[in-house]
């Protein structure tokens, strides 16, 4: 009876239940409220409904009224799972995990035997990371319901203690009782999944125990590992390896060569293993097996200790792949090569062996020379020719394209290899020593073939790239080139035009796009960077490791509010991104992925310590301290803003560089890539930007502070932050920004490196050391004036200099390679008036107390102190009416400037008779050409412009806004 009464109460609370849950599916949540209040007004301790009730506040923008109900039925300590589950989902959008942790433990405590409830309370500690009561529970579970999963969330929990303590207690006792604790189930005979054997394996590894990790690989435990064989051998012979036993290692790798001949880290490790061996004299070895080598089939069985024996050994995997005829495997060829260039870095003679590297290039080119991935196979061993042979390269490649030099293709497969000829051309240097008029040259004729291509490579696909796209890339990389060697802007903007033009007809080829996002963001067209931005479709990881690309730049170009939408945006991915791990992590216990938990965890830190994720974190708050018109909005700003001036919450050693800096494709030299030094250099001076400008921010900050009433010795040290602050960014030097280069993937200047410099930083220092001193003025009234009056004499002078430095750039800028330096120094002159208007209001509540004197009690001083405050509240007068001035005559350059954007139609004419004058030499054919290229020219002109005239446009909108500030502060 009592079941059945159970059963039917559960019926009658779904039923009445369920139009909640729709309204609250549905967004509705006002008549969700509506609904959770009708089902309570019959039935008040219904906790349930009190927690939807709650979650529809929640969502409805009410968070304490949230709240509040949600403590009211916590301290009820509810065990029900329909409560529990909404409490759960309530606080996990209030980000309140530790919360959901708490209610079950509290529903555990009153039903201690529940497999649900202590299954769910494991899972809440897999969110908050907390290891230890994750392996409590998980051997609580283990002792009602005696199940091997439960047990080895245990184990795991364990092994993941290790990354809170220091390693040698991790290898002392952590790691020692998790594998005592697998060895008891191994012994006990109840080690049955291979989730279980993997994760003993990787106890064993991370103790450095490889022997006994490979005699479990070798006995009956890995036998359990069926899904995978392949991995299995693959890792018996990693564990030989890693235990000197380079022989055994180094044969397994032969197997597995000999059963897969086109798996190139197969390859690579026989490699590694073969120059280990290399010089080792190997007593199993006789002179017998020497002698023998010159059967084909023993050298399956005969290590390869020497680069002759190897080359052997490669030349008989090289007659099997010949065997396969038209199903050649593209390994072999290479792997010729790759013993070419490490013998080349061990200074022997590859010669003597392999014969001439343009032989074996050659060799690969003839039968794969037309797929897609030849260059990139052989991009790696390019630089392996000599310089002054690199043209004979080329003119023994040619000789397997069937076609003449100036002949079009026929077919996609005379293109492909054609295009693949241009690129290694490109790659050996040969395109660095042609004349200016030979690169235009060069550039009409790949844009020839790009238009004939058209004809013979139909995409039926449009998410496919088409095979002749390659010839506007390279073209595009010759103009980017030539415009910043020979300082040409009319080559950048055609590099533009044939970009945008191709992109109309291949709008999935993302190379163009990251390409055009590159040459706008050099320009200083922020709207045209962002439009292609769009494009490009970046989300979930990429807007880490491709933020740098645009979000750093933006703000470059005087489009503030869009630089912090971006911004905004790539914070809500690293917020939704923890939630989302916390999932992952869940998901892999449930299932027993254990080796999928470490990487789970490492790849959420990673993400979490993301360079990019703390500079659009500082970048999103200075960004909020520009917009405030008001004292009052500045200090509404500051207080929503998690920040504590004395506490730098920041660890900046753990930072990471997620960027990827090799995602435009680059078909240059080896030696203008970006080197490992280059990419380190380039990241350290991130972070030293960014510590600069959280420092800003902290300063800020400590200025409002202040403001604060002064609280004893508390306060006393609160009263030396600023200074000790100041000090800090007086003394903040940057690493130098190496010199531009035509490396598509090195990183513009960001606009930091423009402050950087200049008197800027100076004038806000200037600023700041103004407000401590009215500060020290307002403690000690009868204290000297004469300080603060030098301070905004000085204050005066460096931000003249500022404005007058923007001024001089945007009435300067004749070019478009000089149009971005013009913007960002007016953006930057912006940002350093907000922030003084922002200590303006500082400065007047400092100010303006004392200014009314002293109390009634204080007659006798009020006489001393009055006299000086009326020259301190005029000199601040003066101070805010001269920054209105600098204010104005900024926006007035501004104007002056937005009005000459219109000499882009002078370039326009530029670049269409340069067009023209080419066509009235050309035939037919190339007369419609150059008229879609003037077409391409004339459109991104009008990009660009419009492009500008936003920036101009925000720019006065952000400075008007500004003057109106100062103007508060003059009456």
């Amino acid at each position: 009876m009592a079941a059945n009464k159970t059963h039917v109460d559960s019926v009658v609370a779904e039923r009445r239940l369920r139009p909640i849950y729709d309204w609250l599916d549905n967004g509705n949540y006002k008549k969700a409220i509506q609904e959770a209040d009708k089902v309570l007004k019959k039935q008040p301790d219904f906790l349930c409904a009190k927690v939807l009730r709650a979650l529809a506040f929640l969502r409805n923008g009410k968070e304490d009224t949230c709240d509040s109900i949600l403590e009211s039925v916590r301290s009820e300590v509810p065990v029900d799972e329909p409560t529990l589950q909404a409490m759960t989902i309530a606080y996990r959008e209030m980000h309140r995990f530790q919360n959901i942790c708490s209610i079950y433990a509290n529903a555990v405590q009153k039903e201690p035997n529940s497999e649900d409830l202590l299954t769910h309370l494991f899972m809440a500690y897999v969110r908050v990371g907390d290891f230890k009561k994750q392996q409590q529970t998980a051997m609580a579970l283990y002792k009602i319901r005696n199940k091997n999963p439960y047990y080895f969330w245990g184990v795991m929990s364990v092994v993941m203690q290790t990354r809170e303590v220091p390693e040698n207690m991790a290898r002392s006792v952590v790691l020692p009782l998790a594998e005592r604790m697998v060895v008891k189930m191994i012994e006990q005979g109840k080690v049955e999944a291979e989730q279980e054997v993997q994760l003993y394996l990787m106890i064993l590894e991370m103790q450095d125990k490889i022997k006994e990790a490979l005699d479990v690989l070798n006995g009956p435990l890995g036998e359990k590992i069926v899904s995978n064989l392949g991995l299995v051998h693959t890792k018996k012979a990693a564990l030989l390896a890693r235990l000197d036993r380079w022989k055994e290692a180094h044969m397994m790798y032969k197997k597995l060569l000999r059963e897969d001949l086109d798996r190139w880290n197969y390859y690579q490790e026989y490699f590694k293993t073969s120059m280990k061996l290399w010089n080792k004299v190997e007593s199993e070895r006789m002179s017998e097996a020497e002698q023998s080598r010159e059967q084909t089939d023993k050298l399956w069985h005969i290590p390869d200790v020497c680069p002759k024996e190897i080359a052997e050994f490669l030349q008989l995997l090289a007659d099997i792949n010949l065997e396969q005829g038209s199903k050649m495997f593209r390994a072999p060829f290479l792997a010729k090569l790759e013993l070419f260039r490490i013998m080349t870095e061990k200074d022997l003679n590859p010669e003597e062996l392999l014969g001439d590297v343009m032989e074996l290039i050659n060799d690969y080119f003839v039968p794969f020379g037309s797929k897609p991935c030849c260059f990139s196979d052989l991009q790696i061993y390019l630089p392996l020719v000599p310089s002054l042979r690199a043209s004979e390269l080329m003119n023994k490649l040619s000789l397997s394209y069937d076609l003449t030099e100036n002949q079009l293709p026929e077919n996609k497969y005379q293109m492909q290899r054609h295009i693949n000829l241009t690129k290694i051309r490109r790659s050996l240097g040969l395109h660095e020593n042609l004349s200016s008029e030979d690169k235009i040259s060069l550039v009409k004729e790949l844009l020839r073939r790009y238009d004939h291509g058209a004809s013979i490579d139909q995409v039926a696909n449009p998410t496919d790239f088409p095979i002749h796209d390659a010839y506007v890339l390279i073209a595009s990389h010759i103009l980017h080139e030539m415009s910043i060697n020979e300082q040409k802007e009319d080559k950048l903007v055609e590099a533009a035009a044939i970009l945008e033009h191709a992109l109309n007809h291949s709008p999935s080829n993302f190379h163009f796009k990251l390409l055009l996002l590159k040459i706008y963001s050099m320009i200083g067209a922020g709207n045209a960077a962002q439009s292609t931005y769009e494009l490009l479709d970046i989300k979930h990881m990429q807007l880490d490791s491709l933020g740098w690309l645009h979000c750093a730049h933006l703000s470059s170009t005087g489009l503030v509010s869009l630089a912090s939408a971006h911004c905004e945006a790539a914070l809500k991915f690293f917020s939704a991104n923890y939630s989302d791990s916390l999932d992952h992590l869940t998901y892999s216990y449930k299932y027993g992925s254990f080796l999928k938990i470490s990487e789970f965890v490492e790849f959420r830190d990673r993400l979490h310590n993301s360079h990019h994720y703390t500079r659009c974190s500082v970048e999103r708050m200075l960004s909020e301290l520009l917009m405030p018109s008001t004292h009052e909005q500045a200090l509404e700003a500051i207080g929503r803003m998690d920040i504590t001036p004395s506490d730098d919450n920041i660890a900046w050693e753990k930072l990471r560089d997620n960027r990827d800096l090799d995602v435009i494709i680059s078909f240059d030299p080896k030696k203008k890539h970006l080197t490992p030094e280059q990419m380190e250099q380039t990241f350290l001076r991130e972070v030293e930007v960014i510590k600069l400008r959280r420092l800003q921010l902290r300063c800020l900050a400590a200025a409002f502070d202040l403001l604060k009433p002064a609280s004893g010795d508390a306060n006393g040290s609160c009263d030396d932050l600023l200074p000790r602050l100041i000090s800090e960014l007086s003394v903040m030097n940057l690493p130098t920004f190496p010199a531009p280069t035509t490396e598509l993937n090195y990183p513009i200047k960001s606009r930091t490196d423009f402050i950087h410099g200049s008197r800027h930083l100076p004038a806000f220092v200037r600023a700041l050391q103004l407000a401590y001193q009215l500060s020290e003025l307002r403690r000690d009234p009868q204290g000297n004036d004469a300080a603060a009056l030098n301070s905004m004499t000085k204050v005066t002078e460096e931000i003249s200099q500022v404005c007058n430095e923007a001024e001089e750039s945007l009435d300067n800028d004749h070019s478009l390679l000089m149009r971005r330096s013009a913007l960002e120094a007016a953006t930057n002159s912006f940002e350093t008036l907000s922030f003084l208007a922002l200590l303006c209001g500082v400065y007047k509540n400092l100010v303006w107390p004392a200014a009314a004197g002293p109390s009634k009690k204080g007659k006798k001083k009020k006489e001393a102190t009055d006299q000086p405050q009326p020259k301190l509240i005029e000199s601040l007068t003066k101070l805010a009416k001269h920054l209105n001035d600098c204010c104005s005559r900024l926006l007035e350059s501004v104007g002056r400037w937005e009005a000459r954007v219109a000499l882009v139609d002078k370039l326009n004419e530029h670049l269409c008779k340069w067009s023209l004058d080419e066509a009235e030499e050309s035939d037919q054919g190339g007369d419609e050409q150059n008229k879609r290229r003037d077409q391409m020219v004339v459109a991104v002109v009008a990009k660009l412009r419009h492009s500008y005239m936003t920036s101009a446009k925000e720019l006065q909108n952000l400075l008007s806004h500004r003057c109106k500030h100062f103007e508060a502060y003059i009456s």
